[in-house]
């Protein structure tokens, strides 16, 4: 006998079998490989986070050698910058650093006439160039910038006050000391999610010159929220730092 026709199949039946309603494929899945692909393109390499290292800590070293007797690498150095938030992107910039001094610094420059600030980074720059007498060394407002090739280490001189801020120096002028809030500055940006830092470091990559100096950590995160929203839905912002904290830049 030959093999037994299958029963028609009514078109109410083929209904029924149908799921209800069929997930469509998400439309930011191609961008999010492509934003993925790029935040990889733009992030630092091991060589380049090594060398900003290097340059760091012998600068550091050798600040510590004058100012405290010892040469140690990371005492009395906060990062700052994007370097301090964790948003260092290629090409490899500059490496920023409060240096803290000890408090009879201040009360030595205290005793002198005249922009005590310029003076105070005119030392700074005098202990660094013996070390680095080929290196371009520079005092520049708030910074004694010293100029190696692939990275510039900028180092603020920095006085540590009782309330956990700094006196930075400010030689516009005759000269003043400005408070400044380093460290919960750089602890906010550490609380943010990847996913924020990720965005953030995408606009500090493609900012006008790779330079985003002007801008706040703040005004940062709310200039690429509303694109983040809707590549990643609510949970791009964590409850610990929503986008309205108001974060003034270092």
């Amino acid at each position: 006998m030959g093999a037994l026709l299958a029963p028609l199949v009514t078109e109410t039946r083929i209904a029924t079998q149908m799921p209800v309603s069929v997930p469509l494929a998400s439309p930011w899945v191609a961008v999010r490989q492509r934003f993925r692909q790029f935040h990889e393109n733009i992030s630092l390499t091991l060589l380049q986070k090594v060398d900003g290292r290097k340059k760091l800590n012998g600068v550091l070293s050798c600040l510590n050698q004058y100012y405290y007797g010892h040469s140690s690498e990371e005492a009395n150095g906060v990062l700052i910058g994007s370097w301090g938030k964790d948003l260092a992107t290629r090409p490899p910039r500059d490496v920023d650093v409060y240096f803290e001094l000890p408090p009879d610094v201040y009360y030595r420059f205290e005793n002198r006439l005249g922009n005590r600030q310029s003076a105070l980074l005119q030392e700074v720059r005098g202990v660094l160039l013996p070390t680095y007498s080929g290196t371009t060394i520079q005092a520049d407002r708030h910074v004694v910038l010293v100029g190696f090739g692939s990275y510039a280490v900028e180092v603020v001189p920095a006085f540590l006050l009782t309330d956990g801020c700094y006196w930075v120096c400010d030689t516009e002028g005759a000269g003043r000391y400005k408070v400044s809030k380093p460290r919960m500055i750089s602890a906010r940006s550490r609380a943010s999610s990847s996913r924020a830092k990720l965005v953030i470091e995408m606009v500090i990559s493609g900012s006008v010159e790779g330079r985003v100096e002007t801008l706040s950590y703040h005004t940062l995160c709310s200039s690429t929220a509303s694109l983040c929203f809707r590549f990643f839905g609510s949970s791009f912002w964590p409850t610990s730092c929503p986008p309205s904290l108001g974060i003034n830049r270092v």
